[in-house]
């Protein structure tokens, strides 16, 4: 759905140049999680509403996987569909590819995902909390979750590209995905643009002032963020 040659620089406070995909953030694009969303799996499937968590998130390193097992074991239990799991003893993480680790899959989706029969509600359990809790989602959750679908890259010390996830992203995976949601129409159905729509994301990544510069610029190119 991006232009390939739409691209707006943005410097931040550390000095990093960012390479930002302004077609993107322009673009309409909206999570549909349990609205129409097909899954990632090599089936479409709208009922079960896994979304992208069918697969463990992947953990950045040691650091995160602590982080995360240390927050979740604040939740009240109440609020975890597989909390017994849990309570059980079970891992928080895995293994997943050579040293890279995930968050534990159960039942065929990640063990933070409350299931639509759940009583209080489907959805991320962390992400729920961090809402219950008035604190930030990018501080609660694992960051290839709060990220997507913004996919940053960084080619050199100093030089970072910020653009969509596409379906080469996934690897291997993406060939039998049913869909990727960023380059179906379906997806592109938001209200606001993503540049306004992900602002907590965006300033996450880039900094206060980065991000000002960047909606500033876009405003001028027939963007109004709020």
């Amino acid at each position: 759905m991006s232009d390939p040659g739409d691209w707006l620089k943005v410097v931040d406070d550390e000095g990093t140049e960012w390479s930002l995909d302004a077609a993107f953030l322009r673009s309409n694009w909206a999570c549909i999680w349990g609205a129409g969303c097909k899954g990632i799996e090599a089936t479409p499937d709208e009922t079960s509403i896994l979304g992208c968590c069918s697969v463990g998130a992947e953990l950045l390193d040691d650091d995160e996987a602590m982080r995360i097992a240390a927050l979740a074991a604040t939740i009240d239990h109440a609020h975890l569909q597989f909390a017994d799991e849990l309570a059980a003893g079970g891992p928080y993480v895995e293994p997943s590819f050579g040293d890279r680790r995930h968050t534990r899959v159960v039942d065929g989706a990640c063990i933070f995902l409350n299931r639509k029969d759940f009583a209080r509600g489907a959805g991320c359990a962390l992400h729920a909390e961090a809402i219950r809790s008035g604190e930030s989602i990018t501080d609660w959750k694992p960051a290839i979750c709060w990220q997507l679908p913004i996919r940053v890259e960084r080619p050199a010390e100093g030089a970072a590209t910020l653009r969509a996830w596409s379906r080469a992203d996934w690897g291997p995976e993406g060939d039998t995905m049913a869909w990727c949601c960023t380059e179906q129409a379906e997806a592109h159905v938001g209200e606001v643009p993503v540049v306004v729509s992900l602002r907590e994301e965006l300033t996450a990544l880039l900094g206060e002032d980065a991000y000002a510069a960047a909606s500033r610029a876009l405003a001028d190119g027939g963007v109004s963020p709020a």
